[in-house]
């Protein structure tokens, strides 16, 4: 007669110290992946913002050649002889997409309920009303364009891009918070400046930090139509001489 012999094995759980060592080991991990995963996706939303941008200054290219090498205009003159802001609206038969204009990490200024605050929204027709909005991205107002008199007399100051010294280090537009610059973009000489309360102080502090902001610096249209990315430290500093100032801006 055959005997079998047979074992018995008896299964451990775990120790609540084993556990907690599983749980700890998983909570590092996270910790040091989850950084890493919004910085990949940021730097996704950075690429895509600077795909935007370049579409937007093929347009700008393309607005100037069919007007006799002039430049898309921040204003423009109405019938009435009043100034609308418009720049995004002139280039819309060239790049046939309003949410070009928008930034993918563009974000609603939580201070403020207007649209005209809100560069993550660019209105179907960006001409009309007050105060809308103009996307993510400001133009060089300062430099490149705006308009003079008082109406009905008004008229426009364009820029020839021959009249323009440095076109490839010459900003056209960069990423804005929206707001109170009305698609405007501010120089770097008043990046510092602040306000105090409400809207208005977020608005005054965003429009001069340039808010939207990926990894401390932002994507660039120069006047030649090139797009890239800058860090803030070297679009504020064109002499390289670690003094904040307008280079990239005004070539003046």
């Amino acid at each position: 007669m055959n005997c079998r012999q047979y074992t018995v094995i008896k299964s451990r759980g775990f120790t609540l110290i084993e556990l907690l060592v599983v749980i700890a080991i998983i909570a590092i991990l996270a910790a040091i992946l989850f950084p890493v995963f919004a910085r990949a996706r940021e730097n996704a939303r950075r690429t895509a913002c600077l795909s935007n941008m370049k579409q937007i200054g093929l347009g700008a290219m393309m607005y100037a050649q069919d007007y006799d090498e002039t430049m898309v205009s921040y204003r423009y003159i109405t019938p009435t002889g009043s100034s609308l802001v418009g720049w995004t609206a002139a280039l819309q038969p060239y790049v046939k997409s309003r949410q070009l204009f928008i930034c993918p990490s563009a974000e609603k200024i939580p201070e403020c309920s207007s649209t005209g605050n809100d560069p993550s929204y660019l209105p179907p027709d960006p001409v009309s009303g007050s105060k809308p909005s103009f996307g993510s991205y400001g133009y060089n107002y300062k430099y490149l364009g705006s308009d003079t008199g008082v109406s009905p007399n008004r008229s426009l100051v364009d820029y020839k891009l021959a009249a323009i010294p440095n076109t490839s280090e010459t900003v056209m537009a960069t990423e804005v918070s929206g707001g109170y610059g009305l698609g405007v973009l501010y120089t770097p000489a008043d990046w510092n400046t602040a306000a105090a309360g409400g809207c208005a102080a977020t608005i005054t502090h965003r429009r001069h930090q340039n808010a939207q902001a990926h990894f401390d610096g932002t994507n660039v249209i120069f006047v030649d139509g090139h797009a890239k990315f800058m860090k803030y430290s070297q679009l504020g500093d064109f002499n390289k001489d670690g003094v904040l100032d307008d280079g990239y801006y005004d070539q003046n």
